[in-house]
């Protein structure tokens, strides 16, 4: 009897542990709101983000902004996150976008509800970065 309310004990705190591990991380499902910038040929513009959580380790991102502050875009990509030692979400995935620009990939790092991200193509090299819309400034 004894090692039968051990063992549900054992049980009861290793699924407590994992229950708290998953759900202490930040939701990054919602609206996101800033700018992207090229370093190659230092175009820069606004940018919003849609996150929606797939499962516990993936986001999908609904990125849309304006090139030449005119011409838009928009293009979806999964983001794989893990939640790193210091408390930030590291983002990583890929996305084909066109014949012209190429595969997308992104490494990114949410921290205080702020979302920092390099891109890279065979092409294009630059950065993404976002708040929560409503955010900024409080």
């Amino acid at each position: 009897m004894k090692m039968m309310r051990l063992l549900v004990m054992v049980v009861f705190f290793m699924t407590s542990a994992a229950w708290y591990s998953t759900v202490s991380a930040e939701d990054l499902s919602g609206a996101w709101k800033g700018t992207w910038s090229n370093s190659n040929n230092r175009h820069t513009g606004p940018l919003r983000g849609r996150f929606t959580a797939l499962n516990d380790s993936q986001y999908q991102v609904v990125f849309r902004g304006r090139f030449f502050l005119v011409l838009p875009f928009r293009y979806t990509v999964v983001l794989d996150a893990e939640e790193q030692e210091d408390g930030s979400i590291r983002l990583r995935g890929s996305t084909f976008v066109s014949r012209r620009y190429g595969t997308f990939e992104y490494d990114a790092t949410v921290r205080d509800g702020h979302f920092e991200s390099t891109y890279t193509s065979s092409k294009f090299q630059g950065t993404f970065s976002m708040d929560r819309s409503g955010t900024r400034g409080k």
